[in-house]
């Protein structure tokens, strides 16, 4: 998923407008409300799908702690 304007004027892997104001939700918040939103089961795997894409893209390994997780 990306939300470039270049991939979004192409349709390319779009976000849903869910997704889209959840994410803006997160980044824009204070920490104490992170937690005050629910979500449709589908819009947030979504959602762990973009994070996921987005911090492997970002980031060149992975901790220790996730694959304890997974």
């Amino acid at each position: 998923y990306c939300v470039c304007s270049k991939c979004s004027a192409k349709k390319q892997n779009k976000l849903s407008a869910a997704t889209h104001y959840a994410l803006k939700y997160i980044f824009y918040s204070e920490n104490e409300k992170l937690y005050s939103f629910d979500m449709d089961e589908n819009f947030k795997k979504e959602l762990e799908l973009f994070a996921l894409k987005y911090r492997n893209y970002n980031c060149d390994k992975q901790f220790k702690t996730e694959k304890f997780l997974d």
